[in-house]
């Protein structure tokens, strides 16, 4: 089964996590396209597509969101994963909820909330200062959750018929 992996990262944690999904689920069956850079290429060459970006000022990138409105229909009728990146753990229902359309969320049959990393050395200075004075942080923080990367995985590779989408 094909599958296409569209993303878009701010400063680097979508893009690993993209790429780990990738490498997990496949490097030759998974074309990985980041949507700030790359072409698009056709959804009607996929089985399975995955979305997912990075949590600023309470929801995804917006190139991302309007990527599933303006997709909407043909992204209904494929085997969908939708995942974010956050560091707020409080909002990330609600951020999630902000950041895909109701009837992509219910038709997803993958959903990850796969926590994030602040990584200080990647940030412009406002970025950087908004972050230490917020969050009181001087140096970088790590919270990605592996057992939620893990589960998406497993959702989005088996379904409860017992089909196995992992090839």
């Amino acid at each position: 089964m094909n599958r296409l992996i569209i993303y878009m990262s701010r400063h680097g944690t979508t893009a690993k996590v993209a790429a780990e999904l990738k490498e997990k689920l496949g490097s030759e069956k998974t074309i990985l396209v980041d949507l700030k850079e790359d072409q698009i290429p056709s959804l009607d060459k996929f089985h399975t597509v995955i979305i997912g970006g990075s949590v600023h000022a309470g929801t995804i990138q917006q190139e991302l969101i309007t990527f599933c409105i303006k997709n909407r229909r043909k992204l209904l009728e494929k085997r969908l994963g939708l995942f974010m990146c956050f560091m707020n753990n409080d909002l990330r229902e609600l951020e999630f909820e902000d950041s895909f359309p109701i009837d992509l969320r219910k038709h997803a049959v993958a959903k990850g909330l796969f926590g994030g990393e602040f990584l200080l050395e990647k940030m412009n200075p406002a970025e950087k200062d908004a972050v230490k004075k917020v969050k009181g942080l001087d140096e970088s923080v790590y919270r990605l959750d592996k057992n939620a990367i893990h589960k998406f995985i497993e959702d989005i590779t088996s379904d409860a018929t017992g089909i196995n989408y992992s090839q």
